[in-house]
């Protein structure tokens, strides 16, 4: 039974909205509230007791790296804006609120695997990928798990561990788990990923169905007995979409379920591909997307790829959405360029 003196995610809308903090990133402050609100639907729905105790536990731990975002702020950039504290300070004490809920109901935590990520890729195997493009991709994927960089990458993260999921999609209905979350903690163990990615058969071929892939990957993150700092969606495609679910509409619900960031690779020189992939499917926290011309690259971006995603940062060549702050930035010293050329 849920007490009725238990602060609620329509409490925190509240005192968010009579605070008025005209100065804070609402966008993300809403992400925060959701992830709490999702959390919360978990301890009513009480017929799973895991399930409880994964969502105390991702709470504790988001709200333990909002804590050190806090401390470190004014270290690590000074010229980072009283707003821009507000606003982790903000985010902060919502999952305060929803640690404090959650714990009264959850006094054990399930015995979980932390790593630096929950990688999940997602290859497109759709019709318009030939017999030696599938065999360059798998590859690709192989060789990056035994790259040094990416094993590096692995070893010298804080956990020095990863999970990783590898899914296989084409059209609506076409979704595949090929290697289900799998730790990676070693150099041998990320030898052994490499092999077993070569030894996947071609399950099927067909349309192009980008958002139905992310509709059926994010719930998968849910009970995977890992818990890591960034929970990543990594897709790669040749082409736009053509059956199935929005892209933009999945990626807003994965985004909106939990997932930190969904990256996207395009094995494509097409500039409508390359849009729609920018524009409707890379999202959440600093996404990005590569976009080599041909499968001959493929290999060292995806190595790069994977790689930047363990480590958190956004490799060479990538294209980026730019944060808030530095577009606006730009904007205004554009226009401030265009103004004194008018001067002048």
């Amino acid at each position: 039974m849920i007490h009725n003196n238990l602060p609620t995610v329509l409490d925190i809308n509240l005192t968010i909205d009579e605070q008025k903090p005209n100065h804070i990133n609402k966008t993300l402050i809403i992400k925060e509230i959701m992830i709490s609100n999702k959390l919360l639907l978990q301890i009513a729905n009480k017929n799973r007791s895991d399930k409880l105790q994964f969502a105390t536990t991702r709470a504790i731990h988001k709200l333990n790296l909002l804590k050190s975002k806090t401390l470190n702020f004014g270290k690590q950039n000074a010229a980072k804006t009283s707003g821009q504290l507000a606003e982790v300070n903000m985010k902060y004490k919502i999952l305060n609120i929803s640690c404090a809920v959650l714990l009264q109901f959850s006094p054990q935590v399930l015995a979980i695997t932390p790593v630096d990520v929950e990688l999940q890729l997602l290859i497109d195997i759709s019709g318009s990928i030939s017999t030696s493009e599938y065999n360059l991709q798998m590859q690709g994927y192989s060789n990056a798990f035994a790259s040094d960089t990416v094993q590096n990458a692995i070893i010298n993260g804080t956990e020095g561990q990863i999970a990783v999921q590898l899914i296989m999609w084409s059209g609506a209905s076409n979704q595949q788990v090929m290697i289900d979350w799998t730790l990676v903690d070693s150099i041998a163990s990320a030898d052994s990923f490499s092999s077993e990615i070569l030894s996947i058969a071609r399950p099927f071929s067909g349309m192009t169905a980008i958002g139905s892939a992310i509709e059926y990957a994010y719930p998968l993150f849910l009970n995977n007995d890992f818990l890591g700092t960034d929970k990543v969606i990594d897709i790669s495609g040749d082409g736009t979409n053509n059956s199935g679910s929005s892209p933009a509409e999945a990626a807003a619900n994965a985004i909106s379920n939990g997932v930190d960031t969904i990256n996207g690779i395009v094995i494509s020189n097409n500039q409508t591909v390359i849009d729609q992939y920018y524009d409707e499917v890379i999202a959440g926290d600093s996404p990005f997307l590569l976009a080599p011309a041909n499968f001959d690259e493929f290999q060292l971006a995806i190595e790069n790829k994977i790689a930047a995603e363990i480590e958190g940062t956004i490799p060479q060549q990538a294209i980026s959405i730019p944060e808030p702050s530095s577009l606006i930035l730009f904007i205004s010293t554009f226009l401030i360029f265009i103004r004194n050329k008018a001067i002048k």
